[in-house]
C-alpha cells in the first residue's frame, strides 16, 4: 500500500499520521470531545479509501498466558474463539498470538491471549470512521507493537523490561526471548512523581514483583530495562535504577530511535507515539483485535485492489505479448525481403555467367538425357559377386559337393533357362511365379555340382543336395532357389536296368546336379 492512515487512540485525544511511500507527510492531534471528532471526520474525509492502522493505548487491558494441544487450521481457529469467548465474554476486542510450544511429550501450543477490556477510549473514533465508511485495518494494542520495535532494535536480551513515557503514563512490558508477556501501565506519572528517577525506581520494583507473583521470572532472574527517556535524564535514570536493583539498564534517546526506525528525530520528539507508529508503517502489525465487521470494508478494498493488480498484470502480459509477436513479425518480413533481394541478385550473376558459357554441340535437353542414361546404367551396373559370396557361403557347409561350373545372368525374365544343358527342373522347391516378366532386372544364377566320391547311395546324395537347398534358401539375399536336375532321376516311369550281380564290378556313374537361384533386388542407399 503506497498510502496508509495510522491512528494512535490514548483516553483524552488520538494521533493521527499520513505516510506515503513510507515517508511521514503529515501528522494531526483530535482530542476526545465533539470538536475533536468533527474535526476527524473531516480528516477522515478528505483522505477516502486510505487503509487505516489503530493503535491502543488503554489501562482497561488484560494478558494471559494459555495452553491448548496442538492444532492447525480451522480447528485451531475454532478452539482459540471458543477460549476468547469464555474469558473475554464483554469485550469484542480479543486475540490470540501464538508464541511456541511446549518442551513436554505432548507439545502443547502456547498462546498469548490479549484483550481490550473497556473499548471507550477508542469507540468514538471508531463510529466517526464507520460513519465515513473508512478501510479499519485492523486494532492493535501498543505492547504488542513493542514486540517488533524491539525486534528492529536487535535487542537480545532474555528477560527485557522496556519503560516508555507516553501520554497515557508509564507504559512497561516484559519480553521473554523477544516475545511479548505482559504489560502494565502507571497512569498520570506527571502528577503523583515530580522526581521521576524515584518513578522509574519504583514502578520497576513493582514489575518485578508481579512478575515474581505471576511466575513469570524466577528470584534470581537478572532483568535488562531498557528506558526510552531523551537526554542525560535518561542516563541518569538508568544510572539509579542499575545501581539499586542490580539490574542492566539502557537508555534510548530519541535521536538513535529516529536513525533506527527511519523517521523525523523532531517529528519524535514532538510525538513521542510516532515511534510505535512508524513501526506499523515499516510492517510490524500483530494480530489484529477488531472484530470482523468492523475490517469488512478493508477487506473488500483490498480483494477489489489485488484484483485491480491481477488485472493490471494480465494486461501488462498481454501487450508484452502483443509486443513481441509484432516484433516478430516484423523480422519476418525484413527477413523476407532480404532473403527476395539476395534470391534476385543470384539469378542476376548467374545469367551474367551464363552468357559467358561456351557453345557446346548439343542443346542442353540432350545432355540431360545422356546425363540420366548413364546415371542409369550405373545403377544397373551388376557383377556376379553376389552369386558368387551366396553359393560359396552355402558350400562351405556341405563338404561332400564339388563345384562344377556357375552361370549368371542379369535379366528381367526370372524364367530364363540354362541355354546349354536346357534341363527341366527336376523337382517342386519354391518353384517360382508363373508371370516371368518383373519390372526390374534381376540376377538369375545356375550352379552345376557334383558328389564328390559318389559310392551308389542315391539317398545320400539327395539328402546332402536337399540340405545344400536349405542353407542356399536361409540365406537373405536369395528369393528363390530350385532343383534343375537332381544326382538321380526320381521319376516313376524310368525303367530299371543292369543287375545287382555284377553292381560292385560295374564303376559308379557321376552323381550330378544343377540348380537354379534368384536373388532379391539390391534395395538402393
Amino acid at each position: 500500500m503506497i498510502t496508509k492512515i495510522v491512528l494512535c487512540a490514548f483516553p483524552n485525544r488520538l494521533t493521527a499520521g499520513l505516510w506515503r511511500m513510507g515517508r511521514l507527510v503529515s501528522c494531526e492531534v483530535f482530542k476526545n470531545d465533539e470538536p475533536g471528532l468533527n474535526d476527524f471526520r473531516i480528516f477522515l474525509h478528505r483522505q477516502k479509501s486510505v487503509p487505516i492502522f489503530l493503535i491502543a493505548d488503554a489501562v482497561e487491558e488484560d494478558y494471559r498466558i494459555e495452553t491448548a494441544p496442538h492444532t492447525t487450521g480451522k480447528a485451531r481457529e475454532v478452539l482459540l474463539d471458543r477460549k476468547l469467548g469464555q474469558l473475554y465474554r464483554t469485550t469484542s476486542y480479543r486475540a490470540a498470538q501464538h508464541i511456541g510450544r511446549e518442551r513436554d511429550n505432548r507439545r502443547d501450543d502456547i498462546f498469548l491471549l490479549v484483550a481490550l477490556s473497556n473499548a471507550e477510549s477508542i469507540q468514538p473514533w471508531i463510529l466517526a470512521m464507520n460513519e465515513q465508511r473508512a478501510p479499519l485495518a485492523g486494532v492493535y494494542l501498543l505492547p504488542m507493537v513493542s514486540q517488533y520495535l524491539i525486534n528492529r532494535l536487535k535487542l537480545s536480551a532474555p528477560h527485557l523490561l522496556l519503560m516508555d513515557g507516553q501520554v497515557s503514563g508509564l507504559r512497561q512490558t516484559y519480553f521473554h526471548n523477544g516475545q511479548l508477556r505482559v504489560s502494565r501501565l502507571a497512569a498520570d506519572i506527571s502528577s503523583t512523581h515530580g522526581d521521576h528517577t524515584q518513578l522509574y525506581l519504583d514502578e520497576t520494583e513493582k514489575t518485578r514483583l508481579y512478575l515474581l507473583s505471576q511466575r513469570l521470572i524466577a528470584p534470581d532472574t537478572k532483568l535488562s530495562l531498557l528506558i526510552l527517556v531523551n537526554g542525560e535524564a535518561g542516563e541518569e535514570i538508568c544510572r539509579t535504577v542499575g545501581n539499586k536493583l542490580d539490574v542492566e539498564c539502557l537508555a534510548l534517546a530519541s535521536e538513535r530511535l529516529a536513525s533506527h526506525i527511519g523517521i523525523d528525530v523532531h517529528a519524535l520528539q514532538k510525538f513521542p507515539e510516532l515511534l510505535y507508529m512508524q513501526t506499523v508503517v515499516k510492517g510490524g502489525t500483530p494480530v489484529n483485535l477488531a472484530p470482523e465487521a468492523q475490517t469488512r470494508d478493508y477487506q473488500i478494498r483490498s480483494i477489489r485492489r489485488w484484483l485491480g493488480y491481477a488485472a493490471f498484470g494480465l494486461l501488462l502480459g498481454g501487450l508484452l505479448y502483443t509486443t513481441m509477436n509484432i516484433k516478430g513479425t516484423l523480422d519476418a518480413g525484413s527477413q523476407l525481403a532480404q532473403d527476395r533481394a539476395q534470391t534476385l541478385d543470384f539469378e542476376r550473376r548467374y545469367d551474367e555467367v551464363a552468357r559467358n558459357f561456351p557453345a557446346t554441340p548439343l542443346p542442353g535437353n540432350d545432355l540431360k538425357t545422356v546425363a540420366d542414361m548413364y546415371q542409369a546404367i550405373a545403377a544397373n551396373n551388376q557383377t556376379p559377386r553376389r552369386l558368387m559370396l551366396v553359393v560359396s557361403t552355402a558350400l562351405d557347409g556341405v563338404p561332400e559337393i564339388q563345384l562344377q561350373r556357375l552361370r549368371w545372368k542379369f535379366t528381367e525374365d526370372i524364367n530364363t533357362k540354362d541355354e546349354v544343358s536346357g534341363t527341366q527342373p527336376a523337382g517342386n522347391h519354391n518353384t517360382p511365379p508363373a508371370n516371368s516378366v518383373t519390372s526390374g532386372l534381376r540376377e538369375v544364377g545356375f550352379v552345376d555340382g557334383e558328389i564328390r566320391n559318389f559310392n551308389g547311395d542315391y539317398r545320400a546324395a539327395l539328402d546332402t543336395v536337399n540340405h545344400l537347398v536349405e542353407r542356399i534358401q536361409k540365406d537373405a539375399r536369395v528369393e528363390n532357389v530350385t532343383v534343375v536336375q537332381q544326382p538321380v532321376n526320381v521319376s516313376a516311369y524310368s525303367s530299371l536296368q543292369g543287375s545287382t550281380l555284377d553292381a560292385q564290378a560295374q564303376q559308379m556313374p557321376a552323381a550330378l546336379f544343377k540348380l537354379k537361384l534368384i536373388l532379391k533386388p539390391v534395395t538402393a542407399p
